[in-house]
């Protein structure tokens, strides 16, 4: 399995990173343009991510707009699509929608 993290918090993508490790093949981003990028390089070789993990709240791209551009790349490839969404604060308030 091969996933994408894509969170500004280095801490996070730590965390996330130590949960996958065992059963997934994991890579990181900390930017929004950093994650279309790896996208559109693992599509250029015929890959696509299994699990992306975003964060929903990073400084420098709307993650909605990051999102989109990621469905664009993958649908190029006629990869299904499943929205789960989390919002953070892991230590107080976990809440995940599907």
């Amino acid at each position: 399995m091969k996933t994408l993290r894509v969170d500004d918090d280095p801490v996070t993508r730590a965390l996330l990173g130590k949960m996958l490790a065992d059963f997934a093949d994991c890579e990181t981003a900390a930017r929004g343009a950093e994650a279309i990028d790896r996208c559109q390089d693992n599509q250029k070789n015929g890959i696509s991510f299994d699990i992306i993990t975003l964060d929903i709240s990073m400084p420098d791209t709307d993650e909605k707009q990051v999102l989109r551009k990621i469905h664009t790349i993958e649908a190029e490839k006629h990869v299904p699509k499943y929205h789960f969404r989390f919002l953070k604060n892991l230590a107080r308030n976990p809440i995940v929608w599907i």
